[in-house]
């Protein structure tokens, strides 16, 4: 009888990749594991992302995520191919409930924005023809939207100055 088991692997390809290339590598990861019996239930591509740290002097990586049915005594021969590839620098490989939800959601920064774009922009003109008790707190409350646009602003210069800091660092750890 055969014991089948469901399973996520979360692999990091080598950022120096041509984007080109990735689904010729993502493709031999499923042949991989269908080569071993395997039956591949999802596949998620979350892009580059930051590395925590360096890895093999590498700052960035492309992360793969593909959950999958496989017996678990042909794990290890899946194991010994991924470490034997060049063009993945990381990989993890757990045994999941096939009933749990995808624990990686959409990035909050990206909501945030599109919450902002839908509030309509309301015009001062139009406040002050109503209630007088109410224009000086509503004009209030702009103006903290105004504060807040200006804090808004540094924190993409710090997204600048972060990569910024980035190429530097990528300089000093390639030379």
């Amino acid at each position: 009888m055969s014991n089948i088991t469901h399973y996520e692997l979360t692999t990091i390809i080598d950022s120096n990749i041509p984007d080109n290339e990735h689904p010729e590598i993502i493709e031999k990861i499923k042949k991989l594991i269908t080569k071993n019996k395997g039956k591949i239930s999802s596949e998620n591509n979350l892009g580059r992302k930051k590395l925590s740290y360096p890895i093999e002097k590498l700052l960035k990586g492309v992360f793969i995520c593909l959950e999958f049915d496989i017996e678990p005594k042909t794990l290890k021969s899946i194991e010994k191919e991924l470490k034997l590839n060049k063009n993945i620098i990381r990989y993890l490989i757990i045994k999941k409930p096939e009933n749990a939800k995808p624990i990686i959601a959409e990035d909050p920064k990206k909501k945030e924005k599109k919450v902002k774009e839908e509030k309509p922009e309301v015009k001062i003109e139009e406040i002050k023809e109503k209630k007088p008790e109410t224009t000086k707190k509503i004009v209030e409350n702009l103006d903290q939207n105004e504060k807040n646009k200006g804090e808004e602003e540094k924190k993409t210069n710090l997204n600048e100055l972060d990569k910024k800091l980035d190429e530097i660092l990528n300089d000093d750890i390639i030379n």
